[in-house]
């Protein structure tokens, strides 16, 4: 590193290349993220340690106090526990829903609100728990 300012950026990985914690980045994540963006067409890619890490992130970065959003009762247990006991310290509203498909969405119109801000339908493939699967999540996006 050529100078202080350098190293101080290089610590908070806004150095493009220079890895100086791994929690910022590192060339294996990097690789990982540009290969994945291209598999799917995408401009960039992020990824975590975990999926609750990946979700947490995601519902963080779109919700801000004042929002509200719809949440499927066939979500992941731990989304479910992060919505229902974080969100709202932050001043995020919800409402669980039975289940949300191209189906059953026009009849939870009634739900949203003029702060509905998202729609959270994501659903694992786990015993024992009903699924959306992701051909209806595309057509109900479709819906709005």
């Amino acid at each position: 590193m050529k100078d202080m300012d350098t190293a101080i950026k290089a610590g908070y990985g806004d150095v493009e290349g220079l890895y100086a914690y791994t929690r910022y980045g590192n060339p294996t994540n990097h690789a990982v993220e540009r290969k994945i963006a291209a598999i799917e067409g995408a401009e960039d890619c992020v990824v975590t340690a975990s999926g609750m890490c990946a979700i947490s992130t995601t519902l963080l970065s779109l919700l801000s106090a004042g929002d509200h959003m719809i949440l499927a009762d066939t979500v992941y247990g731990g989304t479910f526990e992060f919505v229902h006991n974080i969100l709202p310290r932050f001043g995020v509203e919800f409402t669980s829903v039975s289940g949300i498909n191209k189906l059953s969405l026009p009849h939870q119109h009634s739900k949203l609100t003029g702060a509905t801000t998202l729609i959270c339908a994501v659903a694992l493939l786990i015993f024992g728990s009903r699924l959306l699967h992701t051909h209806d999540q595309a057509e109900t996006a479709d819906l709005y």
